[in-house]
């Protein structure tokens, strides 16, 4: 990824690199709940969980990257997969961003984003989509698997550094 890409990447939602970098390690941490058994116990009580009480994330989901193409593993209903195939056929956007180059991509909102024109406009429109912020997550069977834990939302800037962290301090179980 190119300098000037790599610095809009870290600063895309008016978050500095500083706090993008603890948003990202909010995610790890919320992910190690899940690993631990003081947080959700399964991939789709993560997405639950953030969605509910993480980041009030209106939608989430987990994609992967296995032999070249993209694929939905887990997500919390139709709107979210929705998301992601969007994404999936245009070939871009922050889940697909995350996966393949690494970090926590976040955008306040992807309607005016220009990273990802025609896409955040069509997501927009389409499905309602303004905020998203997309972790990728490090896989431990190779190097032919990428994946990010997505989560999307219908306001502007509705994610940050705060919000995750206040769910990973809960470490309460999602109901």
């Amino acid at each position: 990824m190119g300098e000037a890409r790599r610095r809009q990447s870290t600063t895309a939602g008016h978050e500095s690199a500083e706090s993008l970098r603890g948003l990202g390690q909010a995610l790890a941490s919320l992910l190690e709940a899940a690993g631990s058994g003081s947080g959700p116990s399964s991939i789709d009580g993560l997405l639950r969980f953030g969605q509910s009480r993480a980041v009030g994330a209106r939608w989430g989901s987990v994609v992967l990257q296995r032999q070249g193409r993209f694929h939905t593993l887990a997500s919390t209903g139709e709107t979210a997969a929705a998301i992601d195939s969007t994404q999936f056929r245009a070939g871009r956007g922050p889940a697909i961003d995350a996966m393949l180059e690494g970090g926590t991509v976040l955008t306040a909102d992807v309607s005016e984003d220009e990273r990802w024109q025609p896409l955040g406009r069509g997501l927009r429109e389409r499905i309602g989509v303004r905020s998203m912020v997309a972790y990728r997550l490090d896989l431990l069977d190779g190097d032919e698997e990428a994946a990010a834990l997505c989560f999307s939302s219908d306001r502007v800037d509705a994610f940050s550094r705060h919000d995750v962290n206040r769910a990973c301090s809960s470490r309460a179980t999602p109901r």
